[in-house]
């Protein structure tokens, strides 16, 4: 399933949650609120981490497209799509994970 159609699911399991810890604020119930932001903040930091490593590998990937022949077009634009999806695999991951984990239960 495509991460355009998961992530309001993944949303939409976790409102009721979210909505039941707003009226009735109880700290030991808020577990799924806490892991909701870490989760994030943590994927966030793994995307970025990966899309500056891809960023420093792309001059050397654009060279070896060209010496293979490919143009310079579709040379830069490999390199850009490597970088989108480093940047973006870590999220995908997380929310693949956390919709699994949110239709347990």
């Amino acid at each position: 399933m495509s991460d355009l159609f998961l992530t309001p699911l993944v949303i939409a399991h976790r409102l009721p949650q979210l909505w039941f810890e707003a009226l009735h604020p109880n700290p030991m119930v808020h577990d799924e609120s806490k892991l909701a932001v870490t989760e994030k903040i943590e994927a966030f930091s793994e995307g970025l981490m990966a899309s500056q490593v891809a960023v420093m590998t792309a001059p050397l990937g654009m060279a070896v497209d060209l010496m293979s022949g490919r143009s310079p077009f579709s040379a830069a634009y490999a390199a850009q799509q490597k970088i989108a999806k480093a940047a973006t695999r870590p999220v995908e991951k997380r929310l693949r994970h956390n919709m699994r984990r949110l239709k347990r239960r």
